[in-house]
């Protein structure tokens, strides 16, 4: 029995977003499926990392979580409690976000250090200047910034010194979760590392727990300790780290594997068995949504909608194939 302290949990989760029709277009309103129906859990003190294609909904999963879009249906719990529109102010005081561009997410017109203090005059008013200061010093001081450059503004910093900067504002209030959507993806590779490596000690250091969301496997093997792979809306296989490189059941996720660069020349990538392009999530396929890609689909999966199944370890799978591998294996 698992006896770890689960932070969020979110349950049966959909975001729908309406398709806005054209001045003669007639019928039924389309929407968009961009999350259809994911359940996860997130442990106190771990990084969850969550990964797919462009498209898959990943980064609508953690707006979700986070409460800046509503959810369609489903809930969301921390730590037990619904989050609610009543105690929204002191979730987010523990739960902050890092986002993918380092320079929109920034104020242009506040110098850093107000930006760094904002998330203290929202979730910790009345401070003096003097203890916003004791909070803010030894931050800028984790992420590696010179508490004298907090005079100047966002434009002044290179793109890895402003995610630094992204990072110590959701530092500030001290929380429990830092939920980051591709907070890499805008960096050269070797400020990539530095910021990884950052995220890493943080974590060692403080506690912290991450959602950690990017398209990059790679990225994710790197910070992760387990990793939920997402397509179209719903997450396809989940488990731990090490289970899930060792003994890789979706053929998504062996695709998304092969797709991994080998960072040497005399060794030959390994090619993804796919073909074409993931189908629209305004009109999604009958049965597994990924069958149309998948070399190994079958008539059933055409016709019927696979559920999200534990295969031993924690090893949760959304496959027809490998559901009756299990079978097989049982009545033998």
């Amino acid at each position: 029995m698992d006896n770890r302290e689960v932070l969020i949990e979110a349950v049966n989760v959909k975001k729908y977003f309406p398709v806005k029709r054209g001045w003669f277009e007639r019928g039924e309103r389309k929407t968009v499926k961009a999350l259809d129906g994911v359940s996860l859990v997130l442990y106190k003190g771990e990084t969850l990392g969550v990964i797919g294609e462009s498209g898959c909904g990943k980064s609508t999963l953690a707006r979700v979580i986070m409460q800046l879009v509503p959810a369609t249906a489903g809930e969301v719990y921390y730590k037990g409690n619904k989050v609610t529109p009543e105690n929204i102010m002191q979730f987010r005081r523990q739960v902050q976000m890092v986002f993918q561009d380092p320079y929109s997410s920034l104020d242009p017109r506040m110098s850093v250090g107000r930006i760094i203090e904002e998330p203290l005059r929202v979730h910790m008013k009345g401070l003096t200047a003097v203890q916003k200061e004791e909070i803010v010093r030894p931050v800028v001081a984790k992420v590696g910034i010179e508490y004298e450059a907090l005079v100047k503004y966002p434009h002044e910093f290179s793109g890895g010194q402003r995610q630094r900067i992204g990072i110590a504002r959701a530092m500030v209030t001290n929380p429990e979760l830092l939920i980051c959507d591709e907070p890499v993806s805008a960096l050269d590779m070797s400020i990539q590392a530095q910021v990884l490596n950052l995220f890493k000690g943080l974590q060692k250091e403080l506690g912290f727990s991450y959602l950690f969301i990017s398209h990059d496997m790679s990225v994710i093997k790197h910070v992760s300790d387990r990793i939920a792979v997402m397509y179209l809306g719903k997450i396809v296989e989940l488990a731990d780290k090490k289970e899930l490189f060792d003994n890789t059941l979706h053929p998504y996720t062996k695709a998304l594997m092969n797709a991994i660069p080998v960072p040497d020349p005399t060794v030959e990538s390994m090619k993804a068995d796919l073909t074409g392009e993931p189908p629209s999530p305004i009109n999604p396929p009958k049965g597994c949504s990924f069958h149309e890609r998948c070399p190994y689909a079958t008539a059933r999966c055409s016709e019927e909608t696979p559920h999200l199944t534990d295969m031993g370890n924690g090893h949760m799978v959304s496959c027809h194939l490998c559901h009756g591998a299990e079978r097989e294996v049982e009545n033998a």
